[in-house]
């Protein structure tokens, strides 16, 4: 790194880094004027600027949330499809509803090949600690072993359970003790992923 940033600019920085740390994607440049009381995104885009010049940050044009730190692990962009229930199973159909960003070695992953995010709704997995309000990340996959968390179609609806094949049906299992298991046959059951990680906002 190069550059000597000023005391804000150095406090914008360890904002994007705490940021991608904790939520797994940086701050939009109209999060980083309101966390900071910048009043223009001219007024962002010069400290950015500095920070960038310095070595500090890259950035990627033409991304709202296209902010990375120099010399941190890879982050790539998955899409967002939509949101799955984590309670009684009624998801929203597979459209994308934007990006969010990821850091591989956070989540283990060598690349996002297949892998997309989707928005949680519901208590039924708080004791996996994925809660109303999280965004799952999902490797695409047909099949599951018992224990893997899932999201799952069921009868056109999805939903994010624990899978279990037991005497030639699955029980979707709830990871909450006063919710029921849903049990349904192969035959009425989609595998749609695998969640591999958990992102969640800190307000």
């Amino acid at each position: 790194m190069s550059g000597v940033p000023s005391e804000r600019q150095l406090a914008i920085y360890e904002f994007i880094r705490s940021s991608i740390s904790s939520c797994g994607m940086p701050p939009t440049m109209r999060e980083i004027g309101a966390k900071f009381s910048i009043r223009s995104t001219n007024g962002v885009e010069k400290h950015l600027l500095a920070l960038e010049r310095g070595g500090f940050i890259s950035r990627e044009r033409g991304k709202s949330r296209g902010i990375a730190v120099a010399g941190a692990s890879r982050t790539e962009s998955i899409p967002l499809l939509g949101r799955v229930a984590a309670g009684v199973p009624v998801l929203s159909q597979e459209n994308k509803e934007g990006e969010v960003t990821v850091d591989l070695a956070l989540f283990a992953l060598r690349s996002t090949h297949r892998i997309f995010a989707l928005g949680v709704r519901g208590d039924s997995m708080t004791d996996a600690h994925i809660v109303d309000g999280d965004t799952v990340l999902v490797q695409e996959q047909s099949h599951a072993i018992n224990g893997d968390i899932i999201v799952a179609s069921v009868d056109g609806d999805a939903t994010v359970k624990r899978f279990f094949l037991e005497n030639g049906r699955v029980r979707l299992q709830p990871e909450n003790r006063t919710m029921a298991p849903l049990i349904v046959a192969i035959g009425d059951l989609r595998i749609i992923g695998k969640v591999v990680g958990v992102m969640r906002r800190l307000s």
